[in-house]
């Protein structure tokens, strides 16, 4: 009680407090008085809006009292000081979530304003242009994480998909009818991907599935980019020796080639590439060129 509030009784010869709540006054008068044992206080807090600004005004009324007696006794003021600290911290600490939230939701919205710019000068200059999924050849990778965010990029510019080594067994089947949607192109499943940016923009895109599937695809994409732009037939051949020739049908679109191959890595796999004609390796290739002037001094 000493810190917040000053003793009641005073010395009539001195004017000042005639003890203290830890160690009260000793007088004839006083003796019969039991220690105060409780402090009370009532604090009112008036707030008015001027503004935007806000204007506190407050008043506190103490009393120090025992099981016989009550009586008021003047505060010292450290009390109110270290509430109303209190107070203000937590103003100010709420005031900077409220201005940090609102900041992050000015930010959102500019870059969804941007996404979606990006998106529709895409699609506003009439010209079929290669996609994958919706997301264009030549696209941010912000616009590209936006329209597939299963996705994820690596510092060395390939994206794959967060969850590709938990995929249900369902994905590899040739119907993959409860595949999840990222897995399809088109209705066919997709085994793997692999996206390559160049700086930060997708620049190429595999995608390797069950062979079985192969005229299906190459129906889809025809139905979309139309008649190809060149077929060519090779001889693939599997590890135990055996071989069959091998279709790899391309369409130019745009400023992007599409490529499917019959069989790929395997008489069992095809597989799909989408390839801007400005790339020349991306952010992969980049690194890998700066990893090699490394090694190059510890050859």
């Amino acid at each position: 009680m000493d810190e917040f509030c000053i003793y009641p009784h005073m010395d009539e010869e001195t004017g000042k407090p005639a003890g203290t709540f830890s160690n009260p006054a000793k007088t004839n008068v006083l003796k019969s008085r039991a220690r105060f044992t409780k402090g009370n206080i009532f604090l009112s807090i008036e707030v008015l809006r001027d503004g935007d600004m806000a204007l506190v005004s407050t008043r506190s009324d103490w009393t120090a009292s025992n099981a016989r007696s009550a009586d008021s006794c003047q505060s010292t003021g450290v009390f109110e000081k270290e509430f109303f600290a209190k107070i203000k911290n937590n103003y100010e600490a709420a005031r900077r979530v409220v201005e940090e939230e609102k900041r992050a939701a000015e930010e959102k919205k500019r870059q969804e304003e941007k996404l979606a710019a990006e998106d529709a000068s895409f699609k506003g200059n009439g010209k079929i242009r290669a996609e994958f999924k919706g997301v264009p050849i030549g696209a941010s990778k912000s616009l590209l994480l936006s329209k597939l965010p299963e996705f994820s990029c690596e510092n060395d510019g390939t994206c794959h998909l967060n969850f590709l080594s938990k995929r249900s067994e369902l994905c590899e089947i040739t119907a993959c009818s409860d595949c999840p949607p990222v897995f399809l192109f088109g209705s066919t499943c997709v085994k793997s991907y692999f996206i390559v940016l160049q700086n930060d923009k997708v620049a190429n895109v595999q995608m390797v599935f069950n062979n079985k599937n192969y005229y299906q695809t190459l129906f889809a994409l025809e139905e979309k980019y139309g008649q190809p732009n060149s077929k060519k037939s090779v001889t693939k051949q599997n590890m135990l020796g055996g071989s069959r020739q091998s279709d790899t049908t391309t369409w130019l679109v745009g400023d992007s080639a599409i490529t499917i191959e019959e069989y790929h890595d395997s008489l069992e796999t095809s597989r799909v590439e989408i390839t801007a004609n400005w790339y020349d390796g991306g952010d992969l290739m980049k690194k890998k060129r700066e990893d090699a002037k490394r090694d190059a001094q510890n050859l």
